[in-house]
């Protein structure tokens, strides 16, 4: 094996996925930079969530806005870090759907990632398709849990990661991952709590806030039914390939997956945006696993029943 991998023919298969991973990365990035009116972005999301001068809400979306300043906290540096989430987000894709997933992975981000893409949106994707690739593979709990762990920190999507720890391990028995979900979402609402109302000057936070407000089912669900089936198709078109997306994903066995990703959608339509397309990139994993043929046996089960058959075989011929 590792003789194949060092030869000539073994690095090509290797180096071709990688390049056309960085390359359609920094294609993904011009038309962001083009489009998405990243300065606008990054000085709003400086002020809002790392500087707290406006909605507090947003003050646990940290991991992305802390990563930029790290490096800079100017667009050079947004544009750096999203490359590279770029890169690993459409490698991750591959792994999850090979080249087709890869595909489609990128031809619906450059459809949903315009015209406002905001740092806390860089990750975003990545974190999910690591995600639903721990949910096909059936990782052990300590892996959602790490993951979840670093997602949290970036987004309050990742509340639904623990939804899905909770679902999966009560259908199938997982008291494991079953009382780590409950853990996530326990400390996931602690987190989002101490830090949309903390003031600590060492985090920059101000006491002062302005326009924020919590009762955004009173005006975005009556926008988004508005957007659905009064105005335009775009957003239309997006949502039914979405619902259609976790019908297929169900159907193929993948039960607390879908029931996660449906949540995620219905929260989206109570109190998200559903005109800020950006929103939708939380299920690119998931188109991409529903493009993907179909696994007769995840890499776990497969492994076992391999084992089962060898130990069979070896009973048979003892007999």
């Amino acid at each position: 094996m590792k003789r194949a991998l060092l030869s000539g023919r073994g690095l090509w298969w290797v180096a071709c996925p990688l390049l056309l991973c960085v390359g359609v990365a920094f294609i993904q990035l011009q038309l962001l930079e083009r489009d998405s009116g990243l300065d606008t972005a990054l000085n709003w999301v400086t002020r809002c969530a790392w500087l707290g001068q406006d909605w507090p809400g947003y003050r646990s979306r940290l991991l992305g806005i802390a990563t930029i300043e790290l490096l800079g906290g100017n667009v050079r540096a947004f544009l750096t870090v999203t490359f590279v989430s770029l890169f690993f987000g459409g490698t991750l894709a591959w792994y999850l759907g090979g080249a087709g997933g890869f595909g489609v992975y990128h031809a619906a981000f450059a459809l949903v990632a315009w015209p406002w893409f905001a740092p806390w949106d860089m990750f975003r994707p990545v974190f999910f398709t690591a995600f639903v690739i721990f949910a096909v593979e059936l990782r052990p709990w300590w892996w959602f849990v790490l993951l979840f762990a670093l997602a949290i920190v970036d987004h309050q999507s990742a509340m639904y990661m623990g939804l899905f720890m909770v679902l999966k391990g009560g259908l199938a028995g997982r008291r494991a991952l079953l009382f780590a979900g409950f853990s996530c979402l326990l400390m996931g609402f602690a987190y989002m709590w101490l830090m949309q109302h903390s003031d600590w000057r060492y985090f920059g936070f101000s006491a002062q806030s302005f326009g924020y407000h919590t009762d955004y089912a009173d005006t975005h669900f009556s926008e988004n039914l508005h957007h659905l089936f009064r105005e335009g198709a775009y957003v239309p078109c997006i949502y039914g390939v979405i619902m259609l997306t976790i019908a297929t994903v169900m159907v193929r066995g993948q039960l607390a997956l879908g029931l996660t990703f449906a949540a995620l959608l219905a929260s989206l339509t109570v109190v998200g945006i559903l005109s800020e397309t950006r929103v939708y990139l939380t299920f690119l994993p998931l188109l991409v696993l529903a493009a993907s043929p179909p696994a007769s046996a995840p890499p776990q089960q497969s492994a076992l029943l391999d084992s089962s058959r060898e130990a069979t075989e070896s009973m048979v011929a003892e007999l």
